[in-house]
């Protein structure tokens, strides 16, 4: 069996019971939950928008008739706790009732023959028609693959017309969904002929051969299959939908948008498929992107499945934790080597960095230094000190002796910056000065104490797995890209020294993690990906800047940049800004979010990915933004300083 966490592309798994054993509920719930409504996605067409690797092909095969019918038959021969909670969100999208699907879902995938079409040198009309014709052609013989695997002869289904679908259908092969099939069959080789022919037919030609357009589509409205009092409601998802070109995308959404097609239809695509303003301001306040209009929001549901409103990022960072916890374990069971011991959780992972001996007598001489250098009272110090202490007795994942100097520095930094300063020889001897300590220790204290030993002595802080989930951005590709590595090295504990622990210590993932970080970093190969380099570069360096400030103003420090809302508006106006943010968020560089409010003012926060924050030593925690304008946006990208 190849490694699940090198080789997870859902296509690659043949068998549904296998499939599904590696499937995490919470992964499908991040996405939809926020859908209230089910019918809401059965009814629009819907499409889907993320970068690679986010999960749109497994959500795709899910709903797929014969994958939920193999669910409904596991629930019933297994107590698998995976099954019921996939049954369970299964019922309430409305898929499965009283035990059996109700939705009959098929996938194709927009391979590159399609966009082929657009370059034969038919007029534009008619190369979008062949485009159209294709799709409905591979849909149909989708749908027969599922009825033929689920043991229903195609024979036997009587397709069900939408209200004015019934002449069409007629012309389709009438409504025995075997003879439409057939159909389908002689539609697919002559349109698959004309791609591969070097002098193509005569358009008057190709249509007598094709007898018209094929556009089942419009026609059907649901399939009465033996066995089942109701009609199943079709559900075509088309994958890979970005590889159609822009007239092509846009012909095809305006053919599922039409009113005569009453079916489900979903549409899966990366961010590129997306145009500027969709991409950069989707979710924007105020914003009308180019592509909407009153039409589209009737009848287009538009899911970000990596882009959640500023408001529920909280909720879905929770939900992808509860995912790549469920997915790790799936997946470690699959390997041999670990699963035979009971290694099946990355959940034993150390949290408390503990510094090496050398490294904390080097860490004592940073609080010692800065109340010498910045003459702070004794009285405060020692204030301050038991502040530290006594915050730190209560946290059991931070290893007192490691952080507490570090943070007591950075308190004292901010004790100096807030308070005027005595003179010496009242500051020396006056005990109500302890009373005038101004400063807390807390978790962002903490977390800035973290970044700054790092960069200082190289005191590693990454660490759990909630730490790796994070970094992994929402995007199940780059966790396990990840997490791959802290497996291997549980892995070779238990080859080498017959070591069954589940534990990694901080280091060991620190390293591992910077790894993989480098390795995904260095992979970038997508369209402008030299210029989202430069960006990058460019931002980490004032995320440093700011979180290494003394002070430590935003506790863990600054992952991301701030434009103010109306700064960024303006962005449209600048192409290779845009297509360098558009490929940069498609690809999973960075994470666009709108709508931040801080000090009386709205931004749009450019947050750098995790494997980026993790390769450069910056927090994972989120919230610290640089403010900076457009200007300086674009001088980064030019090679300038901001």
């Amino acid at each position: 069996m190849p490694n699940p966490f090198q080789q997870r592309a859902s296509e690659y798994r043949r068998n549904e019971a296998e499939f599904l054993a590696t499937l995490a509920p919470s992964l499908f719930r991040m996405t939809l939950d926020h859908y209230d409504d089910p019918h809401e996605l059965l009814n629009k067409t819907t499409v889907f928008s993320a970068p690679p690797g986010s999960g749109k092909t497994t959500l795709a095969r899910f709903f797929q008739f014969t994958t939920l019918r193999r669910l409904a038959e596991q629930v019933q021969r297994t107590s698998d706790r995976v099954y019921d909670e996939l049954m369970d969100f299964a019922i309430e999208r409305g898929f499965i009732q009283d035990g059996r699907p109700v939705i009959f879902g098929a996938r194709i995938s927009f391979e590159r023959d399609y966009r082929e079409l657009a370059l034969i040198g038919y007029t534009p009309h008619r190369a979008h028609e062949l485009m159209l014709s294709l799709v409905g052609a591979r849909a149909v013989l989708s749908w027969r693959q599922a009825f033929e695997d689920a043991g229903i002869a195609p024979e036997d289904v009587e397709i069900v017309p939408t209200p004015l679908g019934g002449a069409r259908l007629e012309h389709l092969g009438g409504t025995n969904f075997g003879k439409v099939a057939v159909r389908a069959v002689q539609v697919e080789s002559i349109i698959y002929d004309l791609t591969a022919s070097f002098v193509p037919p005569s358009e008057e030609k190709l249509l007598q051969s094709l007898g018209g357009s094929f556009y089942p589509l419009l026609a059907f409205d649901g399939f009465q299959v033996p066995g089942y009092t109701e009609p199943l409601k079709p559900l075509l998802m088309i994958d890979d939908a970005h590889w159609a070109d822009r007239a092509q995308h846009k012909a095809l959404m305006e053919h599922l948008t039409l009113r005569e097609v009453t079916m489900a239809r979903w549409v899966l695509q990366r961010m590129e498929a997306l145009d500027a303003r969709d991409a950069l301001i989707w979710g924007e306040t105020g914003a009308v992107p180019a592509t909407d209009n009153i039409q589209r929001q009737r009848t287009v549901v538009d899911v970000r499945m990596t882009q959640a409103p500023e408001e529920k990022r909280g909720a879905v960072r929770k939900a992808f934790r509860r995912a790549a916890a469920e997915i790790a374990s799936r997946y470690m069971a699959q390997l041999p080597d670990l699963s035979r011991n009971g290694i099946t959780t990355l959940s034993g992972l150390a949290v408390k960095a503990i510094a090496t001996e050398r490294q904390k007598e080097q860490i004592r001489q940073l609080s010692e230094t800065a109340a010498a250098d910045l003459k702070i009272p004794p009285v405060q110090v020692e204030q301050i000190c038991h502040r530290v202490y006594d915050y730190l007795g209560r946290q059991a994942d931070l290893d007192t002796e490691t952080i507490a100097p570090a943070m007591v520095a950075i308190l004292l930094h901010r004790q100096f910056k807030r308070t005027p300063q005595q003179p010496l020889f009242d500051a020396q001897s006056d005990e109500s000065l302890a009373e005038e300590v101004v400063v807390e220790a807390d978790i962002e204290v903490a977390a800035g104490a973290q970044v700054h030993l790092w960069h200082k002595l190289k005191v590693p802080y990454l660490g759990g797995l909630d730490t790796v989930a994070d970094l992994g951005t929402e995007n199940v590709e780059t966790f396990l890209g990840l997490a791959w590595e802290l497996v291997r090295l549980l892995q070779t504990q238990e080859i080498t020294r017959g070591d069954q622990s589940t534990s990694l210590d901080v280091k060991q993932q620190h390293d591992a993690i910077r790894k993989a970080s480098e390795k995904i970093i260095r992979e970038w190969s997508f369209p402008h990906a030299i210029s989202v380099r430069k960006l990058v570069v460019g931002i980490v360096a004032m995320c440093l800047t700011r979180s290494l400030e003394p002070t430590a103003p935003l506790g863990g420090g600054a992952n991301a940049i701030g434009i103010e809302r109306g700064d960024f508006a303006k962005i449209v106006d600048h192409p290779k800004l845009v297509e360098t943010l558009r490929f940069g968020v498609g690809y999973n560089a960075f994470t666009l979010i709108h709508g931040r409010k801080t000090k009386g003012r709205i931004w749009t926060i450019l947050e750098l990915s995790g494997p980026v924050i993790a390769f450069n030593g910056l927090t994972p925690r989120r919230g610290g933004f640089v403010p900076i304008t457009l200007a300086a946006l674009m001088n980064l990208l030019d090679g300038g300083a901001a």
